[in-house]
């Protein structure tokens, strides 16, 4: 009963791998695991970075470009394979390259900045906290403050910060604080809390 749909995984149609297959295929599983950690690790810094849809923007353009460049070096020699196979590497390549590209921009942004955290003087706003729960809020049930965002006036415009504690627990609105912001590797400034 079960072989009148044999699948390519089960049954007599099963692809059998070879060992050097399985070790590329958990690499690439760690790999896939591995950005996506980083994703969430740098969420932090994408909130807190002044200016960051510019910097996003230019990520995904210079990904793009570079994304085109390795496809086009992994078919150019490869006369004897099918458009469609050339046409799923390039698009591969270019998408993945989009992808991460904005991520490693903001990584490097933070990582491999070199310059000394300065106090910035800025107008707030207001202070609002906000909750979050996995599952939602239960009618009745008092949450947790999550965090916290912050909103500035810095350069004539509301920037709005994220933070897990708030530093202005005593401030008014309309006063000028001090953020502690740092000047990234590709001179977008990030705060520092």
């Amino acid at each position: 009963m079960f072989d009148l749909f044999p699948t390519p995984s089960s049954g007599r149609n099963r692809i059998k791998l070879k060992r050097d297959e399985y070790i590329k295929s958990i690499a690439i599983i760690i790999g896939i695991l591995l950005l996506m950690l980083l994703f969430v690790l740098e969420i932090k810094y994408f909130h807190n970075t002044f200016e960051i849809g510019s910097l996003v923007i230019r990520a995904i353009l210079v990904g793009a470009i570079f994304g085109g460049g390795v496809g086009y070096l992994l078919i150019k020699d490869k006369s004897t394979m099918e458009l469609l196979d050339k046409f799923k590497i390039m698009v591969g390549c270019f998408m993945l390259s989009m992808l991460f590209f904005p991520l490693f921009a903001s990584f490097s942004n933070h990582a491999l900045s070199f310059s000394t955290i300065r106090e910035e003087p800025v107008e707030m706003v207001s202070v609002r906290a906000f909750y979050s729960s996995k599952y939602g809020q239960l009618q009745g049930e008092q949450m947790d403050v999550t965090g916290y965002y912050i909103f500035v006036i810095k350069d004539e415009v509301v920037k709005r910060l994220k933070t897990k504690t708030n530093p202005f627990e005593n401030v008014d609105p309309k006063t000028q604080v001090l953020l502690r912001v740092k000047k990234g590797f590709w001179g977008y400034d990030y705060v520092e809390f």
